[in-house]
């Protein structure tokens, strides 16, 4: 992902307003290292956003690199994100099953399994492959082969 931090981007003295559009967390929070942004969040496109949806997602998202990787539906290409409303509000209307906050954009691939987690809460809980972006919940790790 390229870089497009803010000239108002102080990771010293963060406003506590820029928060991971999907972890909810701050910069260098667990390990996550800066917040990029802000990213217009653009409710006039193509998206599966409803009324109530596209209201709530006026604004501007501020987002961890490692959370966006895993967001779905999420694509980025140098500086441009396309697809961002619809990734922030599919993630905040899952729950992570660690912490049980909403945000949650890193799901379980077995077949089924409705979990999902915050890309912080899953590291050293769940198999996170970044590579190919494979990941289970610590039920399905023992029982898929990797």
């Amino acid at each position: 992902m390229a870089t497009c931090i803010s000239y108002e981007y102080d990771a010293t003295t963060p406003d506590a307003t820029w928060l991971c559009a999907f972890c909810e967390r701050g910069p260098h929070a667990a390990g996550l290292g800066d917040l990029f942004g802000p990213y217009p969040l653009d409710t006039d496109c193509d998206e599966a956003l409803d009324e109530a949806s596209r209201r709530r997602a006026e604004g501007a998202a501020w987002l961890h690199e490692a959370c966006a990787v895993w967001a779905p539906g999420l694509l980025a290409a140098g500086a441009r994100l396309w697809g961002l409303a619809g990734a922030v509000w599919s993630c905040r209307g899952a729950r992570c099953v660690v912490c049980a906050r909403s945000g949650a954009c890193v799901a379980c691939r077995a077949r089924g399994c409705r979990a999902r987690a915050h890309v912080p809460c899953a590291r050293g809980v769940w198999t996170l492959r970044d590579e190919d972006l494979h990941a289970l919940c610590p039920r399905h790790a023992t029982d898929t082969p990797s």
